[in-house]
């Protein structure tokens, strides 16, 4: 037998798994869809109780490459603002087109190889109810996504938000955009993520722009750092918090009250440059109380200053020259606050479900 001819063969069999893959992770994808739908709705629940927040799947065609799928978001509970000029009132829909594995093109494109469940994109789809939030971005596509879908459930993920410039009750907002990029661990619920937010100005004033980095899973939560930053300064804040969360029967997370962790230990740091600080005072005051820049240029210092005071009496904040610092540990039943131990019940009245102290992950 010629070479060309075993070569040729060899071709059409991987060329017959590939295709067998593709049609076989489609079909697996919409097997699985109503399981996922399920676990984001718990997790919106958790984390956005008084929102009321509910996806559901409204439409789902399975092709031999791709499938289309279009999702609906509402927000019908008591912390949604009824007067956002931006946030639709109605249902928010979105599209989504996912490219089946085991090696989708899309996710090669990215510089994400090995074999993948699938490559999905998603995006708000252009409805009246999100005109507000598609004439803020300028007619672009105000949000979108791409996930990574490996075969366990683990995903890597890209959220992108568009430059929006929107007015707030007669003033001009402007927001430069943010893009975060995160890891899930399905198995160990283990999540990793960045994002950077540009700049943020209102009637004109620049607000600043930051990032912050997160790692958390059921037991623990990280902020490693979150920065806000102006052209006078910035804002820092570094966060480690270890607990326990509830769980059902089931073994997962519970969706009830009885799913708020128990504080175990905490560690935490907040360090605020004062002309920051005077910069943003300055601005609000410009902003809501109509003052000149001149005069809130003047004002702002004398209202840093008054409230650095206060916090330097009651003992929360350290004032050391260009900063104000804040810098809390607990553990063991103990806290500490800028290195002096304060009482517990201080803790609890902002974190009312503080646990026992039984963990030795505590201060130091």
């Amino acid at each position: 037998m010629k070479k060309s001819a075993i070569a040729g063969g060899v071709v059409v069999v991987l060329a017959a798994g590939w295709l067998g893959s593709t049609w076989y992770t489609g079909k697996r994808l919409q097997a699985e869809a109503p399981e996922r739908l399920a676990e984001l709705n718990q997790r919106l629940v958790q984390i956005y109780p008084d929102y009321g927040m509910k996806v559901e799947q409204l439409s789902y065609v399975r092709g031999f490459f791709s499938s289309q799928a279009r999702y609906g978001l509402t927000m019908v509970g008591k912390g949604r603002d009824a007067s956002d000029p931006v946030l639709p009132a109605g249902m928010v829909q979105v599209d989504v087109t996912a490219y089946h594995g085991p090696f989708p093109l899309q996710a090669l494109s990215h510089g994400i190889v090995g074999p993948r469940l699938a490559w999905v994109h998603s995006a708000i789809a252009r409805t009246d109810a999100a005109k507000a939030l598609f004439d803020a971005a300028h007619g672009k596509t105000p949000v979108s996504s791409d996930i990574a879908l490996s075969y366990g459930g683990n995903t890597q993920s890209t959220l992108n938000v568009a430059p929006l410039d929107f007015t707030y009750k007669g003033h001009k907002v402007a927001f430069g955009g943010a893009q975060s990029r995160s890891r899930f661990k399905r198995a160990t619920q283990d999540l990793q993520s960045t994002t950077e937010f540009a700049s943020l100005s209102y009637d004109g004033a620049n607000l600043g722009g930051g990032q912050v980095s997160i790692k958390a899973n059921p037991q623990s939560l990280e902020i490693d750092p979150l920065i806000w930053k102006t052209d006078k300064g910035e804002g820092r804040f570094m966060m480690t918090a270890k607990g326990k969360l509830a769980q059902d029967g089931s073994g997962q997370p519970a969706s009830t009250d009885a799913a708020k962790p128990a504080l175990e230990s905490l560690k935490a740091k907040l360090i605020l440059s004062k002309a920051m600080l005077n910069e943003l005072t300055a601005s609000y005051l410009v902003i809501a109380q109509g003052m000149s820049q001149q005069e809130a240029d003047k004002a702002a210092p004398r209202q840093v200053n008054g409230v650095a005071g206060i916090g330097t009496m009651l003992g929360l904040v350290r004032d050391d020259g260009a900063n104000l610092v804040t810098d809390v540990q607990y553990g063991k039943g103990k806290l500490s606050i800028n290195g002096h131990e304060r009482d517990v019940s201080e803790l609890e009245q902002m974190l009312p479900d503080v646990g026992d102290g039984s963990s030795d992950g505590g201060s130091n």
